[in-house]
């Protein structure tokens, strides 16, 4: 086996702007999509320590998949001063978690009873941002115009890692 792996993926989209006023608008930006992408690992022979040949008797490949969830929002509202500022102020939300399922496998600790499917974990990731942008253009003279600009970013990130089962990566000892 090898290549890359084929992805599943679903997404959807929506991005918009409107005005409030001649000086002031908003815009948003949303977008969700799922991906199911399996990969493999290396092939175990029939002879690999780590093998049953009960449950093998030809050796296996695991297959280890990932469903991935991904989101996203932006939606902040910008402007314009009459002395030619302009400001940009803005949420960014971000969220993405990853279920690990691995078959075709086994655990060896866990003897010829040993299942061949198991639920390795999960990982997640949310952030939360809040942006300020001010900015104006000033002509000092020189070939092209400068631009001044400040800004600030509040930024909040969780990241979680939640173990799979307990077969998934137990050892016990065979004994036998």
């Amino acid at each position: 086996i090898y290549g890359d792996p084929i992805v599943d993926a679903a997404a959807v989209s929506l991005n918009s702007g409107f005005r409030f006023s001649d000086a002031i608008s908003g815009y948003a930006t949303a977008i969700a999509s799922n991906r199911d992408i399996p990969s493999f690992a290396f092939y175990r022979g029939s002879g690999n320590t780590n093998n049953i040949l009960s449950i093998y008797p030809d050796g296996f490949v695991p297959e280890i998949n990932m469903l991935s969830k991904d989101r996203s929002l932006v939606a902040g509202i910008k402007g314009g001063t009459e002395s030619g500022w302009n400001w940009d102020l803005s949420y960014n939300y971000g969220y993405n978690h990853i279920d690990f399922w691995t078959q075709n496998s086994l655990n060896r600790s866990l003897g010829p009873n040993s299942p061949t499917r198991f639920y390795d974990g999960a990982l997640e990731d949310t952030q939360n941002i809040v942006n300020a942008d001010v900015n104006k253009t000033v002509d000092w003279g020189l070939a092209y115009p400068a631009t001044r600009s400040f800004g600030a970013e509040y930024r909040s990130e969780k990241w979680h890692q939640a173990p799979g089962e307990a077969n998934a990566y137990s050892a016990r000892t065979v004994r036998g």
